[in-house]
C-alpha cells in the first residue's frame, strides 16, 4: 500500500485521536476498507494500545436492513450495543469510525 496512506493511518492514530499506551481503541469500519483498517490497527498497536475492538459493517447488509427490517427496530438501540459503548467509554477507550464513501 502507498506510503502516504500508511502515514495517514499513523497520523489518525497518533494525532487525530491521540491514542495512548494501554488504552483500548474501538474501531468501526466497512468491510470494504479492510486494507486501511489493517494499517490503523498496526499503528495503534505500535503506540502500545491494550486492545483494538473491531466493529465491522457491510454496506449491502445495512441497506437490506433499512429496506426490509421491521420499522420498530429503528426506534431504539439494542441494549448490548449501548452496554458495549458505555463500558468502553467508562474504561477510557478511544473511538474511531472510518467511512470511505
Amino acid at each position: 500500500m502507498d506510503k502516504r496512506i500508511r502515514k495517514y493511518a499513523e497520523l489518525l492514530i497518533k494525532k487525530g485521536i491521540n491514542v495512548q499506551k494501554g488504552q483500548t481503541l474501538v474501531l468501526t469500519s466497512s468491510v470494504n476498507d479492510v486494507e486501511f483498517v489493517h494499517l490503523l490497527v498496526e499503528a495503534a498497536y505500535d503506540v502500545g494500545v491494550r486492545e483494538v475492538v473491531m466493529r465491522w459493517n457491510d454496506d449491502f447488509i445495512t441497506r437490506q436492513r433499512y429496506l426490509h427490517a421491521a420499522d420498530e427496530l429503528f426506534d431504539s438501540v439494542h441494549s448490548w450495543e449501548a452496554d458495549l459503548a458505555n463500558s468502553m467509554a467508562l474504561e477510557g477507550a478511544a473511538f474511531l469510525s472510518v467511512s470511505s464513501r
